[in-house]
């Protein structure tokens, strides 16, 4: 992470997401759609 201070609820803030849908998606109980994963990986990058 570029930003080690973001925990997934932090990100899912900054994404506009619900929280429990990224813990969702990183626990692969959701399918994450290749864009959708490129976006996670752009908010956390910035």
């Amino acid at each position: 992470m570029a930003h080690p201070e973001l925990d997934a609820s932090a990100v899912a803030r900054r994404m506009k997401m619900p929280q429990s849908l990224l813990a969702q998606y990183l626990s692969g109980a959701q399918q994450l759609s290749e864009q959708g994963f490129e976006e996670i990986v752009r908010t956390v990058r910035s």
